[in-house]
């Protein structure tokens, strides 16, 4: 599980740091009954095994960010690669995001940070069936401020997207705007509070 992972990942770093602080505490690498030589020899065994303990956990750590999380990302179906590559290419740069993986020759393009939050995909249907869209289904884009919704749902926009709702006040503490991509497919911009 999650959580036991993050216990084990703290715990190894926790007795990296102890085990080091008693070597150097203890005097270890300079005792005079130990052979020449062998105390440096000891102390790079020590930082091999440190920094493969501390890298691994670092490692863990990072890809399970939270217990909670769900979601690695979403994939929105196309009949034109190019242009829904172009229209994502913008909209996720204006997220500081780029492309992770994929491209036009390959009919699939993912836009995503490694580590980061759930990453949008496009495909064209690998069954070889026109892409649809799904009633009901929607894509929330999860922003900063009011100012980057405003900014996300103006940029999709001027790129081509249909407007399913302005930005604006939708409930108490919900801003949104709401919009449809050259495809069709349902997508928001918003912010909570």
């Amino acid at each position: 599980s999650p959580a036991a992972g993050k216990a084990v990942a703290l715990i190894a770093f926790v007795g990296v740091v102890a085990l080091w602080a008693l070597a150097l505490s203890a005097g270890f690498f300079e005792s005079e009954s130990m052979p020449e030589g062998l105390g440096s020899s000891i102390r790079i065994v020590m930082i091999l095994v440190s920094l493969t303990v501390l890298l691994s956990g670092g490692r863990y750590l990072l890809r399970h960010r939270e217990e909670n999380d769900m979601i690695g990302y979403v994939t929105l179906g196309t009949n034109d690669i190019a242009r829904a590559a172009a229209f994502y290419d913008k909209l996720a740069a204006a997220f500081g995001v780029g492309r992770m993986m994929g491209s036009e020759a390959e009919n699939f393009i993912a836009w995503a940070t490694p580590g980061g939050a759930p990453g949008i995909g496009i495909t064209k249907p690998f069954d070889g069936n026109a892409a649809t869209v799904g009633n009901g289904v929607m894509v929330a884009l999860e922003c900063k401020d009011r100012a980057q919704v405003d900014e996300i749902y103006n940029l999709a926009i001027s790129l081509g997207a249909k407007c399913e709702g302005p930005a604006g006040e939708r409930g108490p503490g919900f801003y949104a705007g709401y919009f449809r991509d050259p495809d069709g497919n349902k997508l928001n911009a918003f912010i909570m509070g």
